[in-house]
């Protein structure tokens, strides 16, 4: 046992959350022993909920700080599986480490027994330790961890426990620090150069942070003459010109807009777009037989099955600096003054959309205002449904929040508790920004939020799952069974249920909500659980006037 934990702290583990479980005491005491050191090796978590736990991991892994889950067996290791599934498919590492019963006991109906080598199934590497007395655990777990890091999957190890459920004395066994030469590498190989007429279409979707920082340099390059779209949540934004477009999540809504600024090369960065407009160019490009660069070192991402794509499992500062040191193309101007021109247009659409009283007082307003107030780099973790497309569509010029976000399948299970995890390894005041069916899908998670009172929390609470009503199957449904099975209305007192987990929380006050809102943000004063309540309908509209719709 000490063994494995000796493997794990080599690998880079820096945070354990665990779960509680009589089956898992041996690998809590190994675990403890080296948290125990002076310096610790890790910081240990206690969390109830192993669904929580596993999201806090995913979250801490996030922000940089590969993180690893201990729980016990049984059913408990089902609760693993919403997190394992993001972190696969988002190309994230989390190591996993379940108690087991002993194998002779699998299959035979014993207690809290059942066959969990492949719990994860698809979604994870697997590792039996414990099956055999005299297998070779250290080579074997070393080369699953240093796999899985490497590949950007997360890691199952199945841990056969037999009684007596506690460690024989003994010295923790030593740790030797991970070189970092041994870190994973990217394949950097050669990459198809822009001719001297190429206009050249970056795509950024969702990037994490740590990657956005290593580009700004190479946007700062001479000679770069290439257009850039990033979404929010590519996190360059703070790093693009002050000229570069932030409203073609409308405009390219348009298929004359969209047929006007088709590129002769696509490169596209991290995962596939939130954004509707730039999905809806990609297709564009894919049917034009545009030859496309997909830069990604998480996982394979070909989502519209083209031919002839170029995935390059590189780090995008690597990439794009190739890009850099290109001739200027003349034929690349008036592509980029069509695409200002444009944006110009939908900016100033947005500017008078959002002096509207139905904006100030729902999402679009509130979110411009928060966004724009914060301090600078604050981290943001958003929510997907409705928050991360308000976020995209109406991001304040300048505004520097660092974003997290789960988009490897896009679910709003975990948000608190991904959220609590991340701002554990950032060590900094954060908030997380979701929606009340969000809230309340992950609700246990906020008892997480006391051991934290930097990491805040703005909920807007509209009633239930509003992204529903906005789609088009909502034109095709009896309203009362659409509103009772889809919207679900949860009719709860936000505000009361944060309390009830000992939180201070408030509503925002009505028609000052917005500078409120703003206020808090910038000062770090107010309550730790924000609320906004909002009209879904009202947010629709000024929705539908932003995108000219």
């Amino acid at each position: 046992m000490r063994t494995l934990f000796a493997e794990l702290a080599d690998a880079g583990v820096r945070h354990l959350f665990v779960a509680p479980g009589s089956r898992s005491t041996p690998l809590v005491q190994a675990a403890y022993e080296l948290a125990a050191r002076q310096p610790p090796v890790w910081q240990m978590w206690p969390v109830l909920d192993e669904r929580a736990a596993a999201f806090a991991a995913l979250g801490a892994s996030r922000a940089g700080q590969l993180s690893a889950v201990i729980c016990t067996s049984g059913s408990a290791v089902g609760h693993l599986l919403p997190a394992c599934i993001e972190a696969k498919e988002s190309g994230c590492t989390v190591v996993f480490v379940a108690a087991n019963r002993p194998a002779r006991l699998v299959g035979l109906g014993a207690p809290q027994t059942i066959d969990q080598y492949r719990a994860m199934g698809y979604f994870a590497r697997h590792l039996e330790v414990g099956r055999c007395p005299d297998e070779p655990r250290s080579a074997k777990v070393a080369g699953q961890i240093h796999a899985s890091l490497f590949s950007g999957q997360p890691l199952f190890i199945d841990v056969h426990l037999d009684t007596p459920l506690a460690l024989a004395g003994g010295d923790a066994m030593p740790v030797e620090p991970r070189d970092p030469d041994d870190a994973p590498t990217y394949d950097t190989g050669p990459m198809v150069r822009p001719g001297a007429r190429s206009r050249v279409l970056i795509v950024a979707g969702p990037l994490p942070a740590d990657q956005a920082r290593e580009v700004g340099p190479v946007f700062a390059s001479a000679g770069i003459h290439w257009q850039v779209l990033a979404e929010a949540t590519s996190n360059l934004r703070p790093y693009l010109p002050p000229s570069a477009p932030l409203h073609f999540e409308s405009w390219l809504r348009d298929p004359a807009a969209r047929a006007s600024v088709v590129p002769d090369r696509v490169v596209r960065l991290g995962e596939w777009p939130v954004s509707k407009g730039l999905q809806l160019l990609l297709e564009d490009c894919a049917l034009a037989q545009v030859p496309c660069t997909v830069v990604w070192p998480g996982r394979h991402s070909n989502p519209l099955g083209q031919r002839g794509v170029q995935m390059k499992s590189a780090t995008p500062a690597s990439a794009l600096a190739r890009y850099a040191r290109s001739s200027p193309s003349p034929a690349s101007r008036p592509w980029i003054d069509t695409m200002a021109a444009l944006d110009a247009s939908v900016a100033r659409r947005c500017a008078e959309v959002l002096e509207s009283p139905a904006a100030a007082s729902n999402e679009p307003g509130l979110l411009h205002a928060f966004l724009a107030a914060l301090p600078a780099a604050t981290p943001v973790q958003i929510a997907n449904s409705m928050p991360i497309r308000h976020l995209e569509a109406f991001w304040p010029r300048g505004a520097t929040a660092v974003l997290g976000f789960s988009r490897g399948v896009n679910g709003i299970d975990g948000t608190l508790a991904t959220a609590w995890g991340r701002a554990i390894a950032l060590d900094r005041p954060c908030w997380v920004v979701l929606g009340d069916a969000a809230l309340l899908h992950d609700a246990t998670s906020l008892s997480l939020l006391r051991r934290r009172p930097d990491l805040r929390v703005l909920c807007f609470d509209n009633g239930g799952g509003a992204i529903f009503d906005g789609l088009p199957a909502a034109q095709h449904v009896d309203p009362a069974v659409h509103r009772t099975f889809f919207t679900q209305p949860h009719g709860l007192d936000l505000v009361a249920v944060a309390r009830a987990f000992g939180l201070t929380a408030e509503v925002l006050p009505g028609p000052k909500a917005a500078a409120t809102l703003a206020d808090w943000a910038r000062t770090g004063q107010g309550p730790q659980v924000v609320v906004a309540k909002t009209d879904a309908q009202a947010a629709r509209a000024v929705w539908g006037a932003w995108t000219g719709g």
